[in-house]
Parts: C-alpha cells; sequence; structure tokens
C-alpha cells in the first residue's frame, strides 16, 4: 500500500468527541445488550481511520483536527418528524446525517455533523436482514459517518464506493452479518 493510502489512524494524534443523546421511549440498557455510546466511537473512530491524508486533505479537512459529531437515537415518530422538516419526505427512516464541516470556537473541534437513529428502525432492521442488533446499529452509524465525510449513493459508482468502504469498516471490526 502506497503511503498516502495509508489509514489515516496511523498517522494523525487528533481525537473525535462524541456528543450523545438518547430520547428513545425505553432505557438503553433494556433495548440494548451492548453500550451504543461505545460502539458508535469505535464505529466512527475506524470510519474516520479509513480516510487516507489525501483523502482529508482534498475535502478541506485539516490532518490533526479534532472532530466532533452529535449523535441522537430516537423512534419512529422523532425521526418521521425530523425527515419531514428537513427533507419534506412524509416517512420514517432509518438514519438521517446533517454535514456541519465546521470549527466550533466553543469546543475548539472541526464539527463534522449530526448523526439522527432511529432505534425503532435498528430493531425491526436487525429482524429484517437476519443480523444482530449490535451489527444493524454499527451500520448505521458507519454510513452516516460516511455521509458527513462527504460520500453519497447518489450515483452507481458512489454507491458502490461507500458500500465498499461500508464493507471494509465494520469487516475491520469484525462486526459482519
Amino acid at each position: 500500500m502506497a503511503s498516502s493510502k495509508k489509514k489515516i489512524k496511523k498517522s494523525r494524534k487528533s481525537k473525535i468527541k462524541i456528543e450523545f443523546n438518547w430520547e428513545y421511549r425505553k432505557k438503553q440498557s433494556t433495548v440494548f445488550d451492548f453500550d451504543p455510546k461505545l460502539l458508535a466511537r469505535k464505529v466512527i473512530k475506524e470510519a474516520i481511520g479509513f480516510e487516507t491524508i489525501k483523502d482529508l486533505l482534498s475535502k478541506g479537512f485539516l490532518v490533526d483536527e479534532n472532530f466532533e459529531i452529535n449523535i441522537l437515537c430516537v423512534g419512529n415518530p422523532q425521526i418521521k418528524k425530523i425527515n419531514t422538516a428537513t427533507r419534506k419526505i412524509k416517512k420514517e427512516t432509518d438514519c438521517l446525517s446533517f454535514p456541519m464541516w465546521q470549527w466550533s470556537i466553543e469546543s475548539g473541534n472541526f464539527v463534522l455533523g449530526d448523526i439522527v437513529i432511529s432505534v425503532d428502525k435498528v430493531l425491526s432492521q436487525a429482524r429484517e436482514y437476519g443480523h444482530s442488533i449490535k451489527r444493524e446499529f454499527a451500520f448505521l452509524i458507519c454510513h452516516s459517518t460516511l455521509h458527513l465525510l462527504g460520500y453519497d449513493h447518489m450515483k452507481k459508482r458512489d454507491a458502490a464506493f461507500m458500500e465498499k468502504r461500508q464493507d471494509e469498516i465494520l469487516n475491520s471490526l469484525k462486526i459482519v452479518r
């Protein structure tokens, strides 16, 4: 692997601050048998770690930047309201990503943006796809983080690359279907 393609995590000293808010109707401990904040941190660090220095610089990030991401876990009614208000789509979705890409004077971090996760969708999609709740939650965090990093899936080529990156990240964490 060429030096410009090395994982960024091996060469950077930056930190990642995660603001985690649980606004779901049930307690975390009654829904998940894992710590969602801890898992989100692992997935986000790995996702950012897969970005090369060249990738980050081309998107306007500084390599040693300290990043901040805000995560909100809600139910289907709340995510439907947010989806309707922000995207004019009147239905539930599994996750939403709101890239900010701005410097916070208060925290001294570069705010990548906000992630909203529907816990109801995590639970139903895990059943639907036949994998663990942990895997579904990790997938949605990974998917959303990649959106915050500038990835999208509007074109086939971009979607294929994003899917490949998601698989690489989750496989490296041994979070498989």
